[in-house]
């Protein structure tokens, strides 16, 4: 009978001259006659591993570990199975048994560095490297892993020194410059991280995870455009690539695209119908589309696959209120709150309209924006300032139609403005009018964060406004290098950035008063009058008769013209007991969405209203037509959470009487500070009871309704609210106030432009 040993002698032979198949059976062989034949367990253990069958090689090596309890080696290839398995506790365990048995062997502190790092223990990872590093000081691949743990220890300058060491040894190492373009990415110096990335695919074009990290930072910070190349290539070489197609959609989400957006998400569903983030990125695109129920289903089967998908809970939301899906509204406002306050990443504007809730929302747009650590440009400020207004919404939108007279105002001796369009022009008339109004315009193009913030630099600003914020297409964090002497939040988002590289955010009194302070990261600047500025170039036009704007002839005519994801069911629980209330009233709505239309007239029958009391209106593109048309309403009800901003000044500017209700935080308060401007403080509603009890009294008292009205039409146009010049000479001495505190070398600080200016 042959005997293990010699058995194993045999397999051993073969295994030397590449015969695998025949070494393993020899193995086998040794060890159906001794089955605790230890080096015959470790060598067919090491076969198998070779060949990717590691959990018999796994059991193996355990095995014989057991029997030489005293064999670091033995250890090391079990520690080593366990990893590529991922079950890094127990590779852990066993690295710590072969360090006990030998500590000055390097791998073995490397190896268990790489299984605390699995383990996202980062900081002990470090630790462990260090260890490998002390007994082997020039090993460049222990150094990169080092560098690695750093950066996601959040240690980012201590990674770039360690990186830069490994590369010191190994140049051309696309590991360890993969992982320096991480780290710079961490940095914020995304241009350089481009380059790192550049660099490692040059060497390793075949590498599809690096292409696939480079396409994801181009993504992330702008690079539309070339992400989708990026994504496209890697599909070429492996049209499988589920993250290919989900990255090269969202890609084509950001350039608006969102069709062909749906085709790759699809593709990506195709081959795995079980990726949460396709479905979550497929159903922004079709909200996007206005396609609610179809999006709504895709977030519900994203939850169900990863539950704490916390930006899936932001589009829930979003969506559900979109579509005034009442059933649904307040759990999804819950639950996205609820996931704020654990401190996960969601998408700040959604929360402005789901809670009322300032320190929610400081805490939501702080996470969002993130932090700098570029100190301010110590430049003195040009003499004849000069403004930089960046905005994805320099087109036929409504801030520009807001902003735009004051562009056109500004004071051409004292201020040189600058257009930095972060989207597209729409090539209308009005377009071609915004981009008049400035002395230069400059599109960004598609470009990424550190680029836009290099052109922002090349321009320099003494100030720049960021009029998009946390809305659709914002680049708040393009600011966060400092590319100005200061940084200025103003129209577009009507709260905190959250971000530590924004100076001050324009506002008024009654819209951030003095107590409210703490909710911004900014300091504040109060406005007189409104922080809101209007087009008066633009009056109403004649108002159309009530049944070509399709109203009854008859009764009175409440009107809330507001974006749907505006009304809550608490709000809409309001106007349905008003219209019971008033005999004939009707409601004017504007939504132009046919779900939401369906389910708020539902939802009027749920309260015994007919659903023809709900009166739908259509779009107008005209400004003075849109405008003539609200004179057709008698009261215009403002909303709770997110109130009217725009469409109230529309509203008091056309005169019809406004009553809203105020809030803690700014969104909810704008209405009441034109209106507190304009004297009509009896207007304004400390709560919902309130509300509903001051527009009841309005409506039943013709006699008062009618004096309002007259008093708007007589005040209103003449009122400093609406005096665009003077809202422009007190935006400018803001401005100079700002630069004068930099002259001085003073940090930013709050204070108020009053009147009258000097």
């Amino acid at each position: 009978m042959t005997s293990a040993d010699d058995h194993f002698f045999t397999g051993l032979s073969l295994h030397k001259a590449g015969r695998a198949a025949e070494a393993e059976a020899a193995y086998r062989a040794a060890l159906a006659v001794n089955p605790d034949h230890f080096t015959a367990l470790q060598h067919l253990g090491a076969l198998l591993s070779d060949r990717g069958a590691l959990a018999e090689a796994a059991e193996l090596f355990g095995k014989a570990s057991r029997l030489r309890s005293n064999d670091p080696v033995i250890f090391y290839q079990f520690a080593t199975a366990l990893a590529e398995l991922d079950r890094y506790d127990e590779a852990l365990a066993a690295f710590d048994a072969a360090l006990a048995i030998k500590f000055d062997i390097p791998l073995l502190h490397a190896g268990r560095g790489s299984a605390l790092h699995a383990l996202k223990r980062y900081d002990e990872a470090v630790a462990a490297y260090a260890g490998a590093l002390k007994l082997r000081p020039d090993d460049a691949l222990t150094l990169a892993n080092q560098a690695s743990a750093l950066q996601l220890a959040g240690r980012s300058a201590e990674a770039l020194a360690v990186i830069d060491r490994s590369l010191a040894l190994r140049p051309d190492d696309p590991k360890a410059l993969v992982v320096r373009a991480l780290v710079r990415t961490g940095m914020g110096e995304v241009e350089k991280a481009l380059a790192d990335f550049e660099a490692a695919i040059r060497l390793q074009p075949d590498n599809i995870e690096t292409l696939l990290q480079f396409g994801s930072i181009l993504l992330t910070y702008g690079g539309s455009v070339r992400a989708i190349e990026v994504f496209s290539e890697i599909l070429r070489r492996d049209p499988g690539n589920i993250d290919a197609y989900i990255g090269r959609g969202g890609s084509r989400f950001l350039l608006g695209l969102h069709k062909e957006a749906i085709a790759d998400y699809s593709e990506a569903l195709a081959r795995d119908s079980k990726s949460a983030a396709a479905f979550y990125n497929r159903s922004n695109a079709l909200a996007a589309l206005n396609r609610h129920d179809e999006a709504l289903a895709d977030i519900d089967q994203a939850l169900a696959l990863e539950p704490a998908l916390s930006e899936a809970l932001a589009t829930r939301f979003a969506i559900v209120a979109a579509c005034c899906d009442f059933t649904r509204r307040n759990a999804a406002a819950a639950d996205l709150t609820a996931c704020c306050r654990d401190g996960k990443l969601t998408y700040p504007f959604a929360l402005l309209y789901a809670v009322d809730d300032p320190a929610l929302h400081r805490k939501a747009a702080q996470r969002a924006a993130g932090s700098s650590s570029c100190q301010r440009p110590k430049v003195a400020p040009h003499r004849r300032l000069r403004i930089g207004y960046m905005s994805a919404d320099l087109r036929n939108h409504v801030v520009a139609h807001q902003i735009i007279e004051v562009l056109e105002r500004h004071d051409r001796d004292g201020f040189e403005t600058i257009g930095i369009s972060l989207s597209p022009t729409d090539g209308t008339p009005f377009s071609g009018r915004v981009i008049k109004a400035f002395d230069r315009f400059v599109e960004s193009g598609d470009c990424n964060d550190a680029e836009l913030s290099g052109l922002i630099a090349g321009l320099d600003l003494d100030v720049v406004i960021d009029l998009t914020g946390h809305t659709t297409r914002g680049r708040t964090k393009a600011l966060a290098r400092r590319p100005a002497s200061l940084a200025v939040n103003f129209l577009g988002y009507p709260g905190t950035t959250g971000a530590d590289y924004i100076d001050y955010i324009i506002a008024d009194a009654t819209v951030i008063p003095p107590e409210a302070e703490v909710y911004y990261t900014e300091k504040v600047v109060r406005l007189p009058c409104s922080f809101l500025p209007r087009d008066t170039t633009v009056a109403p036009g004649p108002p159309p008769s009530r049944a070509e704007a399709g109203l009854p002839e008859r009764g009175l005519v409440f009107g809330a013209f507001a974006n749907s994801y505006k009304i809550e069911p608490v709000l809409f629980d309001v106007w349905m007991r008003l219209l019971a209330a008033v005999p004939d009233s009707v409601l004017w709505l504007n939504q132009k969405d046919e779900t939401a239309r369906a389910n708020l007239r539902r939802e009027a029958a749920a309260r015994a209203v007919a659903p023809e009391r709900l009166v739908f209106a259509p779009h107008v593109a005209d400004q003075a037509a849109h405008l003539g048309r609200l004179a057709l309403t008698d009261i215009f009800l403002d909303t709770r959470c997110y109130g009217a901003h725009a469409t109230a000044s529309d509203v008091l500017w056309a005169g019809v009487p406004l009553v809203t209700v105020t809030g803690q935080s700014f969104a909810t308060r704008v209405a009441a500070g034109m209106l507190t401007a304009l004297g009509l403080s009896e207007l304004i509603a400390p709560d919902l009871a309130a509300y509903e009890t001051t527009a009841l009294a309005l409506a039943r008292n013709p006699a008062r309704l009618a004096a309002l009205r007259v008093r708007l039409a007589e005040t209103g146009s003449k009122a400093p609210l609406f005096d665009s010049v003077l809202f422009c000479r007190s935006l400018e001495s803001a401005y100079e106030s700002m630069a004068e505190r930099v002259r001085k070398g003073q940090q930013p600080a709050s204070f108020s432009v009053t009147l009258p200016l000097g």
